[in-house]
């Protein structure tokens, strides 16, 4: 089962890889409006397609898989990193410690505050692959669905992203943040699930 829920947020996930928010693409601004905001009146959903997208995505994907009242309430503005943590800590995972390891479909909170290494942002773990030849700790190199990008003319883009995993940091090709939560989707969809 934890597999195979893994493997289906993942498949959806990747399907949302190339939305963009660009009006000039109306198709795909539509679809990425409605991923993100469904249920919300047009004028609201047009704003949200113009705030960062990448807690927004994590949003939209936990949303396919499970019914939770924090998710099908009227979005709060600057409360989307926020509503994964809260929906994180209700289904019990942070009840069991802090995890090392991510996982396929694992939601992945980092930066913010002081020693975070730059803005927050979230993003979902598509691939996996332990990369043992760092020392002194191995660490992970991690394909990433990861919301909240700009493309060419600087609107929302949903993109796969490369992210490595070392000493609790995450670092991609624009910098390093502190990695602050680990989402275990299996473990919220169990308590949560459709």
């Amino acid at each position: 089962m934890t597999a195979d829920i893994r493997s289906q947020v993942c498949d959806y996930a990747r399907s949302l890889a190339g939305l963009s928010a660009d009006p000039a693409d109306e198709l795909s601004a539509r679809v990425y409006r409605d991923t993100i905001a469904p249920g919300e009146t047009r004028a609201r959903a047009d704003e949200m397609a113009r705030m960062s997208g990448c807690a927004l995505t994590c949003r939209a994907i936990l949303r396919r898989f499970i019914e939770h009242s924090i998710l099908e309430r009227p979005y709060r503005t600057g409360c989307a990193v926020s509503d994964l943590v809260e929906i994180g800590r209700m289904s019990g995972v942070f009840e069991r410690g802090p995890r090392t390891a991510i996982e396929p479909g694992d939601m992945v909170i980092v930066g913010g505050g002081l020693d975070g290494g730059g803005s927050e942002h979230a993003w979902t773990a598509l691939d996996v692959v332990a990369d043992p030849g760092y020392e002194p700790t191995p660490g992970l190199l991690v394909t990433g669905l990861d919301g909240g990008q700009r493309d060419a003319g600087e609107h929302q883009l949903i993109s796969m992203r490369d992210h490595e995993i070392r000493d609790g940091w995450d670092i991609t090709a624009t910098g390093r943040r502190r990695i602050r939560y680990v989402l275990d989707v299996a473990a919220i969809v169990a308590r949560f699930g459709r």
